[in-house]
């Protein structure tokens, strides 16, 4: 039965390329962040995470909508800063709090942006006035939104514009600039070379079986 369900519901939304280049881009997109992740560039670098999916999951929603290009990334990138911010500043609240206390998730949530806002004001009070600050906030936050773009173009430029090297380029150099500074072991970079060539030979053989029944050929 629950076999079953989960059968319709593959099919319901099955893309028209199919869900195997839908899971082989999620695949290199792990492999981005576990590349990130295993070099530890600072304490927050875990933002990666739920920006590089999400970021993910929303440019391949958005590549399907019938949007304009420029409301498209509009809606991307408002959404970039808004999911790195709430993870870094740590504003997604605790079931607990969210369901049973709500002046405590109140309290929760201005501790927890006013001391985001303190180590965000401190960096950049260090850089206007010249000196040098510890502050690793702003360096994890353009770490989450570059992850949230790469992966957002990643998915664009393979479902909307049908040219998946050109989101998989992007993340490339990404990746290589991190293994070159960070000392990344080699394993990261053949793994995503791979499952990228995978990925973009998945959605060739697609567009050309899509092709094939439009046209009734055998």
């Amino acid at each position: 039965m629950v076999i079953e369900g989960l059968t319709s519901v593959c099919n319901r939304y099955r893309p028209e390329e199919g869900w195997l280049p839908v899971v082989l881009l999620v695949a290199v997109v792990v492999v981005m962040i576990a590349s990130v992740l295993s070099v530890g560039w600072v304490p927050e670098d875990r933002v990666i995470i739920p920006s590089a999916l999400l970021g993910l999951l929303l440019g391949f929603a958005l590549a399907r909508r019938p949007l304009a290009t420029w409301a498209a990334w509009t809606f991307i990138v408002i959404y970039g800063f808004l999911v790195t911010t709430l993870t870094l500043a740590n504003l997604w609240p605790p079931i607990h709090l969210l369901v049973n206390d709500w002046p405590a998730l109140r309290l929760y949530w201005l501790e927890s942006g006013a001391l985001f806002a303190d180590r965000a004001g401190s960096w950049f009070t260090a850089v206007f006035i010249g000196s040098q600050s510890n502050e690793t906030i702003i360096f994890a936050f353009l770490m989450g939104i570059t992850a949230w773009m790469l992966a957002a173009y990643a998915a664009w430029s393979t479902f909307r514009l049908q040219r998946p090297l050109l989101g998989l380029t992007f993340m490339g150099l990404f990746v290589a600039i991190n293994g070159y500074y960070g000392e990344v072991p080699v394993e990261f970079i053949v793994a995503f070379v791979g499952v990228a060539l995978l990925t973009t030979a998945a959605l060739h053989f697609a567009n050309l079986e899509w092709s094939w029944q439009r046209r009734h050929v055998d």
